[in-house]
């Protein structure tokens, strides 16, 4: 008989699969770096274009980014559950070499406060699941642009994007009363839309290419969420950006957005945990009770 928390379990130990995915992720990052290397004064010519301004809006983005998840966490949540803690516990666990790393925050908090590992991975997949389907539907754009250079019409790319994605997102939240399930995805596709928004910005990309960047990002995430063996969807995401931005900003400007959302992307995490701590200790310095760190790791 199939059962979820077997497969689970088993999925997450995987060696095979943890070996697989650090593989798929060092290939795709060397190819990264050759494309890169291939054309060094083209690639410096894109870092030296952005302003601080720029990089003021990739940081917002990310900001932005962090603080849409938790939000839509929230609903998830039973009262007690800490949605800050667990989404910055996921954040930090999802680079270790083990494939589906990210759970591990939300299934041990679930666990820990006496759930089961099902209920813990029906949180995980429900939000991930809503994310997925918002950025998709933003990414459509992109998408769009894409299926377009191989011939594929543009128009009915988008629409089957936009109504798989916020279709999917409406299924993850099928528990919720309806009205919180589309403010939920509401906030989602916000979230997603505004991420891209300012990326597009900081890089500035261009009018021509500019929404084409916007929804190019949200689109590399959803890739990189399918390749679940992949720490942090590494050198999945890139790859997809070098496919969907490749026609737009050429090879060298696609794979320097690429890495730069990356490092930036990674920065936001730490930044994001030094947060969940500093909150932790205030709660703790003012009396107020704070998840047991045993929980939220």
């Amino acid at each position: 008989m199939f059962d979820l928390e077997t497969v689970s379990d088993r999925a997450l130990r995987s060696g095979a699969a943890r070996w697989v995915g650090l593989a798929v992720g060092v290939v795709a990052l060397g190819f990264l770096a050759q494309t890169l290397a291939a054309d060094r004064a083209r690639a410096l010519e894109w870092v030296s274009s952005i302003t601080p301004g720029g990089l003021a809006a990739f940081i917002v983005g990310f900001a932005i980014f962090h603080v849409g998840a938790v939000a839509t966490l929230g609903p998830l949540l039973r009262d007690s559950q800490p949605a800050l803690s667990i989404w910055s516990a996921a954040q930090l666990a999802k680079y270790l070499p083990v494939p589906g790393s990210a759970v591990v925050g939300m299934v041990g908090t679930t666990v820990r406060r006496g759930g089961t590992t099902r209920q813990g991975l029906g949180l995980i997949i429900r939000h991930t699941l809503l994310h997925m389907g918002a950025a998709t539907a933003v990414g459509s754009v992109s998408v769009a642009a894409a299926a377009a250079g191989v011939g594929v019409p543009a128009p009915l790319t988008a629409a089957v994007a936009v109504i798989a994605g916020v279709g999917v997102a409406w299924l993850a939240l099928r528990p919720l009363p309806a009205a919180t399930a589309a403010g939920t995805i509401a906030l989602a596709v916000a979230t997603w839309a505004l991420l891209g928004g300012l990326l597009a910005l900081g890089f500035d990309a261009g009018d021509g290419a500019w929404l084409t960047v916007a929804g190019a990002y949200p689109a590399s995430w959803v890739a990189g969420q399918l390749v679940v063996p992949v720490p942090a969807g590494i050198g999945v995401r890139e790859s997809a950006l070098l496919v969907l931005l490749g026609g737009a900003l050429g090879a060298v400007g696609a794979a320097t957005f690429a890495l730069g959302t990356r490092l930036l992307h990674v920065a936001s995490d730490g930044a994001l945990a030094g947060v969940a701590h500093g909150w932790q200790a205030w709660r703790r310095a003012r009396g107020a009770p704070v998840p047991d760190p045993d929980e939220t790791a």
